[in-house]
């Protein structure tokens, strides 16, 4: 499974409707942003025209104060992280370091734009040469892995032509306080890819300004999604799953039987993410709501672990 989200393998495979199963093979907020005059209009979120310049310069103030973007960087929107990451090996030369990660999407960039991108063990930058540029999932996806702010202005100021530090903080959202960018300078070979739709819950609806701008349900969301991942921490360790990582928005267990259990949750209508590259590893997403959350522990209750 290259995504979460995609259920099509699992609606073939065990003949249970789309709209039946709790999908928890995603890292996306179940509790999407809904305040606010322009999400409660129907039209709004259905208007497909292209936005005009004022409003692409009202959402890009909106993301550098989100953000903190200091004055002297530059803001660039796109429709999707994704196309950011396939973009990057056309337009970066010199060789290319990745931290490890489950994200394929990197690999597979390079792989497609004929050059190499080769995976350093470890979150150390001393032993790369200082024109490699250093790629990083920063938290990791699907460890929760942080890498301190300090080891990481360290590392992009130990870049050199053409060497850069290109750090993805698509979780990064519900723990403001790791982000890079508030520490960031004109100067330094730093590129951060932000990813909209996890945080907010709204994966696949490009809008932005008013979830963005929207402070007060930012740090509610936060305190919420940060009881939830309690609550899914105190059901997993429950049944004798060892939680080993993640975010608030996922959380990372490790079983012998892995795929078993992917079944067994399947079978019952929930579908969890697995790692074809780390067996033994599985990741969770938030139930979200009360009924779904008990739905989960009912259905891992069943489970021998």
């Amino acid at each position: 499974m290259r995504h979460g989200g995609d259920l099509r393998p699992a609606v073939e495979a065990y003949g249970i409707a789309a709209e039946d199963w709790l999908d928890l093979s995603t890292g996306i907020n179940p509790h999407p942003f809904t305040s606010g005059p322009d999400c409660r209009d129907s039209a709004a979120l259905t208007d497909r025209r292209l936005p005009d310049p004022a409003q692409l310069q009202s959402l890009l103030a909106a993301a550098r104060s989100a953000y903190n973007v200091p004055a002297d960087l530059a803001v660039c929107a796109a429709p999707e992280t994704e196309i950011l990451i396939r973009m990057q090996p056309w337009l970066m030369t010199g060789d290319t370091a990745l931290l490890p990660t489950t994200y394929r999407s990197y690999r597979e960039a390079w792989s497609a734009a004929g050059r190499s991108i080769q995976v350093h063990a470890g979150t150390g930058f001393g032993t790369l040469p200082p024109a490699t540029s250093i790629v990083l999932v920063n938290p990791n996806n699907p460890d929760g892995r942080v890498i301190d702010r300090k080891t990481l202005i360290a590392g992009a100021q130990s870049r050199r032509a053409p060497g850069r530090l290109i750090v993805d903080e698509a979780f990064a959202d519900a723990h403001p306080g790791i982000s890079l960018v508030p520490d960031l300078g004109a100067a330094d070979p730093v590129i951060i890819l932000k990813s909209f739709g996890k945080f907010h819950g709204l994966a696949g609806l490009r809008l932005g300004c008013a979830a963005l701008t929207d402070t007060g349900w930012q740090t509610e969301m936060r305190l919420q999604l940060a009881d939830e991942a309690e609550q899914l921490d105190a059901i997993l360790t429950s049944t004798g799953l060892e939680v080993i990582g993640g975010t608030v928005l996922f959380r990372l267990v490790r079983h012998p039987w892995a795929a078993e259990l992917q079944d067994h949750l399947a079978r019952n209508g929930i579908w969890v993410r697995i790692f074809d590259e780390a067996p033994g590893l599985v990741r969770i997403g938030l139930p979200g709501q009360p009924a779904a959350m008990e739905r989960f522990r009912q259905a891992l209750g069943g489970f021998p672990a």
